[in-house]
């Protein structure tokens, strides 16, 4: 049979033998059968769409992956790697960039620059992180209020725990705290439970409250009120009331 090498022919046996010298000195690796193989290995050992070509100590087939997997390097595979979930640490460093690149501060992260460096750090409490709170020191037997700073967009949580020591004269007092925050599930002003008790009391019962609110940049503010009834006069404590930044 003949192949042809450029523009020339060159004439080959279709025996068993392998190894057909080309015009131009290189070899061309032949079967029986007079099939041409690439030069210096066997025929494509690839059958699926994916495969990579790998070697051991011949050329040999690497299997396409699982979506989502990288190829990596592992001594202790046969070819010398394999396939593995891509690592979640991200980037930890950049070496010789080169265009633009922005950068900006996020939820518990500061970028600050530093001469010819940018800084970037993450926040040392993240959330929930407490931003305000209070304690009543004395006995109250009227209205109380707490006004809150003024509170970045974000989502928040207040807790109020009021406790209810005494109710004298005759008839009864109910203590109930109310926001101006809206429910950020419900969407319906906070108001906590009642605590109310006829007189004569003396003790210590407890109205707790826990809410969350989303807050758009705002004053807040939270009233605690005594409603009574007859010559009743509750005697109430703010425990506490503390509010918390969740996002």
């Amino acid at each position: 049979m003949s192949v042809l090498n450029g523009n020339e022919q060159v004439s080959i046996a279709t025996t068993s033998e392998r190894g057909v010298v080309k015009a131009d000195g290189t070899t061309v690796h032949v079967a029986a059968d007079g099939t041409l193989s690439a030069p210096g290995g066997s025929t494509s050992p690839l059958t699926t769409k994916g495969d990579l070509y790998g070697f051991d100590t011949a050329d040999a087939r690497i299997p396409v992956g699982a979506d989502g997997t990288v190829l990596t390097a592992d001594s202790t595979q046969a070819l010398g790697v394999k396939w593995d979930p891509p690592s979640a640490a991200g980037v930890t460093s950049l070496n010789s960039l080169t265009g633009a690149l922005a950068i900006t501060a996020g939820t518990g992260i500061t970028v600050t620059p530093s001469g010819s460096n940018i800084d970037i750090a993450l926040g040392t409490t993240g959330y929930p992180t407490v931003v305000d709170s209070y304690t009543s020191s004395t006995p109250e037997t009227t209205t109380f209020t707490r006004n809150f700073p003024t509170l970045p967009a974000g989502i928040y949580r207040v807790n109020v725990y009021i406790s209810l020591t005494s109710v004298t004269g005759s008839g009864t007092s109910t203590v109930s705290a109310v926001t101006a925050f809206t429910d950020y599930e419900t969407g319906v002003n906070i108001t906590t439970t009642t605590v109310a008790q006829t007189a004569p009391f003396t003790g210590n019962t407890v109205n707790t409250g826990t809410y969350t609110f989303y807050s758009s940049g705002a004053a807040m503010t939270i009233t605690v009120t005594p409603t009574n009834t007859g010559s009743a006069v509750g005697t109430f404590v703010v425990q506490a009331i503390t509010l918390e930044r969740l996002a």
